[in-house]
C-alpha cells in the first residue's frame, strides 16, 4: 500500500483470501488459527506455509505453553510471517499493574516486543471495555509499543459488549 491508501476489503494471494481487520488496516487470512489447544508443529508450518497469517492465542491456553510454543514457532519462521493476537482478563481484583504484569509475561513468553493485537478476553459486560484499570494499563503498554491495535474476544452479552466498543472507539 502507498502511504495514505486504505486496505481493500478483501484481497486473494496463492489461494488465500485476506480480509481487513476492523479498522486496523492488517489483512489477515479469512482462515486463522486459534491456540486451544495449539496444533502440532508441523501443521502449523504447513498453514502458515499455505498462506495463513494470523494467531490468536492467551496467557492461560495450556497454561502459558500455547504462547511458549508460538514463541518458539516465531523464532523459526520470523516474526514478520504471523500477525499474533493475545489476550489479558480482568478480574475485580486487577489494578492497572496486574494487567501490565499479565500482559508482559504473555510477551516474554511469545519471545516477541509486541503483538499485533492485545484483547480483553471474555469481556461479559460493556462496562470492562472503558474501564479505568483497562485504559490506564492499556495505555502503559502502548507507551512502551506492547502492542499495535486494541480488541476484545466476547463470549456473553453480545450486542451490549459489541455495541460500546463500536461507539466508544477505542477499539479497532
Amino acid at each position: 500500500l502507498r502511504p495514505g491508501q486504505a486496505a481493500p476489503e478483501r484481497v486473494v494471494r496463492g489461494g488465500m483470501a485476506y480480509r481487513r481487520l476492523g479498522r486496523t488496516g492488517l489483512l489477515v487470512s479469512e482462515i486463522s488459527l486459534g491456540s486451544s489447544p495449539l496444533p502440532d508443529p508441523d501443521l502449523l508450518r504447513s498453514l502458515i506455509d499455505r498462506g495463513v497469517n494470523y494467531i490468536d492465542t492467551s496467557h492461560n491456553y495450556e497454561n502459558g505453553n500455547s504462547e511458549r510454543k508460538i514463541g518458539r514457532l516465531l523464532k523459526e519462521i520470523g516474526r514478520d510471517k504471523l500477525f499474533v493476537a493475545t489476550k489479558f482478563h480482568v478480574t475485580p481484583r486487577d489494578t492497572p499493574a496486574t494487567i501490565v504484569a499479565s500482559v508482559e509475561g504473555s510477551l516474554r513468553r511469545l519471545a516477541t516486543d509486541h503483538v499485533d493485537v492485545l484483547m480483553i478476553h471474555g469481556a461479559a459486560s460493556a462496562g470492562v471495555l472503558d474501564d479505568e484499570r483497562v485504559l490506564e494499563a492499556t495505555e502503559r503498554l502502548k507507551k512502551a509499543g506492547a502492542w499495535r491495535f486494541r480488541g476484545l474476544s466476547c463470549h456473553t452479552n453480545h450486542e451490549e459488549v459489541v455495541r460500546k466498543a463500536v461507539d466508544c472507539a477505542l477499539y479497532d
